[in-house]
C-alpha cells in the first residue's frame, strides 16, 4: 500500500469510526467496533489499523464500515458481551458439574458407602450428603465467576462513560 491510499484510507476510517472488524479473518464473524488509532505500515508492509477489543493490529482489508446507527452498535456489542458471557458461563457449569457429578460417582462406590452405613447412616443419607456438596460446590463456583462478571461489567460500564465524555 502506497502513502498516499494508507493517506486515503485514514481519511475515510478516522478514529471512532464504527467498523466491523474480522480478527479472525473474514471465515469468522465480525466484531462491531470502533477505529482507535490511524492505519499505518508495518516493516513487513502491511497496512493495519488498532480497533477496540482487540489487542492487536487489524489488516486493512478485514476492516469494513459498519452501516448500523450508533444505538444499533451499542446494542450489538451488548449481544456479542451477553453471548460471550453465556457461553464461558455454560461451558463452565458444564464443566463444573461433570467434574462434580465424576466425584459424586467415584464416592458412590459399594465400599464408600458400606464404611457410611457401618457409622449408621443410612445409603440414601449418603447420597443426599454428596449431592448437597457437589450442589454447594457448583454454587461457590457459580458466585466467583459472577463476581468476576460484574468486574468486567464495571470495567466495560467505565469504558463506556468515558467514551461518552470523549465522544
Amino acid at each position: 500500500m502506497k502513502a498516499k491510499e494508507l493517506k486515503q484510507w485514514n481519511e475515510a476510517f478516522p478514529v471512532g469510526t464504527l467498523v466491523l472488524a474480522y480478527p479472525g479473518g473474514r471465515d469468522f464473524p465480525p466484531t462491531f467496533t470502533k477505529i482507535r488509532s490511524a492505519a499505518f505500515l508495518m516493516s513487513s508492509g502491511v497496512a493495519i489499523a488498532a480497533v477496540e477489543q482487540c489487542s492487536s493490529g487489524i489488516g486493512l482489508d478485514f476492516i469494513d464500515r459498519s452501516t448500523e446507527p450508533p444505538a444499533a452498535h451499542e446494542q450489538m456489542m451488548r449481544r456479542q458481551l451477553a453471548e460471550k458471557v453465556i457461553k464461558f458461563s455454560s461451558n463452565l457449569i458444564c464443566e463444573t458439574v461433570k467434574r462434580h457429578l465424576d466425584t459424586w460417582g467415584q464416592l458412590k462406590d459399594r465400599s464408600m458407602i458400606e464404611a457410611a452405613l457401618e457409622r449408621g447412616q443410612t445409603e440414601e443419607e449418603v447420597m443426599r450428603r454428596l449431592q448437597v456438596d457437589a450442589a454447594d460446590s457448583v454454587v461457590a463456583v457459580l458466585q466467583t465467576k459472577s463476581a468476576q462478571a460484574s468486574a468486567v461489567v464495571a470495567q466495560l460500564q467505565q469504558h463506556r462513560e468515558g467514551g461518552q465524555q470523549h465522544g
